[in-house]
């Protein structure tokens, strides 16, 4: 093959000029090559920047496309009258194409290539020479002799086509510059090498920091490279890794800038030369001599002079002047996936020429799991000499161990690299950092404190310490809390260091305590939960998981099962039911805690479980509790039993239901069940005037630690009274729902309420609303919530066919009154005994057909 790349020269000039201008000229440019290479058989494969990347089955395809290139931006008429300059660069060689891309060194040579042209000029390699026939075509190959260039590793011969005169190809100058030569070619990270270079022109400072392993010394030296043309004097390189004081720094830095010392102050000599000199010194490994560093810096900075200073650090050094830029993992997007892939699979054909990929979903998940770590990317990679792609994503877990291998480079495993970032911390930070690993999730300041035992001042202080350090990175703000992260590799290293320090105990004890004071809010488990805490605990789901078996672990049965009840109850809110199921069957199996906190527990079982589709666990988890002696747990247990039966036309429902409500009215933390309750005795007639009665009293209770089961039941007050036809009396409680839990069904209803009202128009835009919000959080529940809004749409419009299909599609709604409203519906246009038989159905298979309902409401979206 022959990989052919373009560029256009002097592109960030045109854009800072005139970007309209660049704008148009770029899509005449696009064109043009677009053109070219369609009409020669090439494959674009790659567009970065103002370039293309594209393969040729031959070299006289090729050779024939670039001229027809150079022939069309010299002649075309360019918006301003300002011409454009493209130059071109190709290369013949194996390469491995996946994903409708190539990776390898062939294409990274052919790219080296484009680079060293200059505007207008068409370089080739002696190996693209040997495969082109030049008998008849009129074509002209002048040899330029053999060259050097950036991360090629040998010199390579060149030849240009056309007679036409150009400087010689912009290679290697050994004399001019002290920047080391990578190994690689750079993947990824043009937008982060536009951006940088930008500061650089406009500070005289720029330091860019992140985690060891971040690529942050790859990315400077391709900076420097690439803006090499731009300082007269020089790019320079001064590795401070194995500086150990300010002396032994200086001494680097002279040696890095060719400094001929006079007689003198070694300091002042090298802060004059680098600040006069139009060059740009990279600072690189600055962590451990900040205070230094950033006293040269400061220096060079008050000196004035046109000299640039770019740093590479874990942290900014923190002089006046200076320009942070924190550089982050490869990003998680569909391109950044695709660089990672990229880097991984361009290392293992370093290694391999032969490589392949043997499994593209364990390549994607193993990406995923090296959370875009450059460094992490190509230790992976390296590990393809002896294991497959499947075989490394197995050992991923122990991942020290595996990307620390020993014949590595002793400074570049990920194990040196953590343990660099380990010893530059204080006690203190050692400490928090150390704590931190016990958490699998996210988490807060608040929770972080907790679990170290620091008063606040100190926790924000150390905290923010470590997020500077690039240890601990800001995940997100959810509501009014800042939530926090650690990259897995920094969490596993943290986690070996807690365990050596005899703290780990003491560490998963508090944080189990901070979770449990967090989510024990006081009320009955299960009647409510604290929703004023629900956008912090539903990011605390793992955490509830790991304090969950932390407290097990460490014998606490009644810390345990208190998590497990109240931490489950959060669960349901947030609506991750399967990890409420886990966290209680885990209880429930281990006959932890009390008898009074066991059948807490095996009501949130039942609940959980029905709420997963897994009617069978729900009935064996609650089914012995009927006779207890406590009335909250004979109201629950028997309230749930009637659940799956209200609409089987079971002889078992008036007693299940009538027991659940006298039970109810005993239990002094009820709170609002038993109106709920009473409104599942009439839903399960079908009588919506005698539930919306049942229900009225309702929105005196909206506030308050019971919110699950007031929402529960506002919206069944709701969908009564709009399926009774008080249209009106339903809109006035839809006013005052906040919408703001997973059993929230206002939306879903409010679109019903407007199709029972005949506005179609509006019902089917807020339908289309509350589904494409189902369709993008994955949301089961609400999908078939939502189906049974559309199937009152159709039916409304009186397309009973249509509406009854929707109906049985929608499964088996989760939330009674929605049941409620199905059947009303299915009895309205004849198709009651269908739909009853179709619910029965689903219990049946317990959740086979789970991933249907969001299919039919991606279908009925579509109509």
């Amino acid at each position: 093959m022959i990989f052919l790349f373009t560029d256009i020269v002097g592109s960030m000039r045109h854009w800072a000029a005139d970007p309209d201008r660049m704008r148009a000229a770029l899509e005449q440019h696009d064109a043009s090559l677009r053109a070219a290479f369609e009409a020669h058989a090439g494959e674009v494969f790659s567009i970065g920047g103002d370039g293309f990347g594209v393969a040729f089955p031959d070299a006289d395809n090729a050779v024939a496309a670039a001229r027809q290139v150079v022939a069309a931006i010299e002649a075309h008429d360019w918006p301003g009258g300002e011409p454009i300059e493209v130059r071109i660069g190709m290369h013949a060689g194996t390469a491995q194409q996946r994903n409708n891309n190539w990776f390898g060194q062939s294409v990274n040579i052919a790219a080296r290539v484009c680079d060293a042209a200059h505007g207008g000029q068409v370089l080739l390699t002696e190996d693209t020479v040997a495969l082109f026939d030049p008998n008849g075509t009129g074509v002209g190959l002048f040899d330029l002799g053999y060259f050097e260039l950036r991360g090629v590793g040998h010199k390579l011969g060149l030849s240009q086509i056309g007679n036409a005169e150009f400087p010689p190809p912009r290679a290697i100058d050994p004399t001019r510059d002290t920047l080391p030569e990578p190994a690689h070619v750079l993947v990824g990270r043009n937008d982060e090498v536009g951006e940088i270079r930008s500061l650089i022109d406009s500070h005289r400072l720029v330091t860019l920091s992140g985690v060891g392993g971040m690529g942050k010394t790859r990315l400077a030296v391709e900076i420097a490279h690439r803006m090499a043309p731009s300082f007269a004097d020089g790019v320079y390189f001064a590795d401070l890794r194995a500086a150990d004081s300010e002396d032994s720094m200086y001494g680097q830095i002279a040696a890095a800038i060719r400094l001929e010392l006079l007689a003198g102050d070694l300091a002042e000599q090298a802060v004059e030369q680098v600040a006069d000199a139009r060059a740009l010194l990279v600072l690189d490994n600055c962590e451990h001599l900040l205070a230094e560093t950033g006293r040269f810096a400061s220096a060079v900075l008050q000196r004035g002079g046109p000299g640039r200073l770019l740093a590479t650090t874990r942290e900014r050094l923190g002089v006046p002047g200076e320009q942070q830029y924190r550089l982050h993992p490869l990003s998680a997007g569909a391109t950044g996936v695709d660089d990672c892939a990229q880097l991984f699979v361009d290392r293992a054909l370093s290694i391999d020429p032969g490589f392949e990929v043997d499994d593209d979903a364990a390549l994607a998940e193993l990406l995923v799991r090296l959370e875009g770590l450059p460094l992490a990317i190509e230790l992976a990679a390296a590990r393809t000499s002896i294991l497959s792609v499947s075989e490394i994503l197995d050992r991923i877990d122990d991942r020290l161990t595996l990307l620390s291998p020993r014949r590595a480079p002793q400074d570049r495993t990920l194990r040196a690299m953590l343990e660099w970032s380990w010893q530059l911390l204080g006690d203190d930070e050692r400490e928090m950092l150390a704590a931190a690993s016990v958490f699998d999730g996210s988490f807060d300041a608040e929770l972080l404190g907790a679990t170290v035992r620091t008063d606040p001042i100190d926790t924000l202080d150390l905290l923010e310490s470590l997020v500077d350090k690039s240890l601990i990175s800001i995940h997100g703000r959810i509501g009014s809390r800042t939530r926090y992260r650690m990259l897995e590799s920094v969490r596993a290293y943290a986690h070996e260091q807690l365990l050596e320090s005899g703290r780990f105990d003491d560490a998963r004890r508090a944080m189990a305590g901070a979770l449990l004071a967090r989510v024990d809010t006081g009320a009955e488990p299960f009647v409510g939960a604290a929703r004023d805490h629900n956008g912090v605990l539903g990011e605390d789901a793992a955490n509830l998981l790991a304090a969950h078996t932390h407290a097990i672990d460490l014998g606490e049965d009644d810390t345990a099962m208190r998590l497990a009840t109240h931490g489950a109850a959060v669960l349901l809110d947030v609506g991750r039911p399967h990890d409420a199921v886990s966290i209680l069957r885990t209880s429930v199996d281990r006959n932890l805690g009390s008898p009074e906190l066991r059948a807490r527990c095996q009501i949130g079982l039942g609940l959980a479980a029905m709420q997963s589709d897994d009617f069978a666990t729900a009935h064996d988890a609650i089914v012995d509790l009927t006779d207890s002696t406590d009335p909250f747990i004979v109201a629950g247990a028997n309230g749930l039993l009637a659940v799956p039966a209200l609409f089987d036309r079971s002889d078992d429902v008036d007693r299940l239901v009538t027991s659940s409500l006298e039970a109810s009215k005993r239990s002094p933390t009820a709170g609002v069940l038993p109106q709920v309750i009473d409104g599942f005795r009439h839903f399960a007639r079908l009588d919506h005037a005698g539930a919306a009665a049942a229900m009225a009293p309702s929105l005196q209770h909206t506030a308050g630690p019971q919110a699950m089961l007031q929402v529960m039941l506002n919206c069944g007050w709701s969908a009564a009274s709009i399926m009774a036809g008080d249209l009106d009396g339903a809109e006035a409680i839809l006013d005052q729902q906040p919408g703001t839990s997973v059993w929230d069904t206002s939306a879903m209803l409010r679109g019903l309420l407007l199709a029972r009202r005949g506005e179609f128009a509006a019902a089917e835009a807020q339908l289309r609303e509350v589904s494409e919000h189902a369709l993008l959080g994955r949301q089961r529940r609400a999908a078939n919530d939502a189906l049974v809004g559309w199937a009152g749409l159709r039916a409304a419009m009186g397309d009973h066919d249509r509406a009854a299909s929707v109906l049985l599609d929608a499964l088996l709604p989760r939330n009674v009154h929605t049941l409620a409203v199905a059947a009303q519906l299915a009895l309205e246009i004849g198709e009651l005994d269908a739909f009853l038989t179709r619910s029965a159905e689903v219990r049946a298979a317990e959740g086979d057909g789970r991933t249907e309902a969001t299919e039919a409401l991606r279908a009925e979206l579509n109509r």
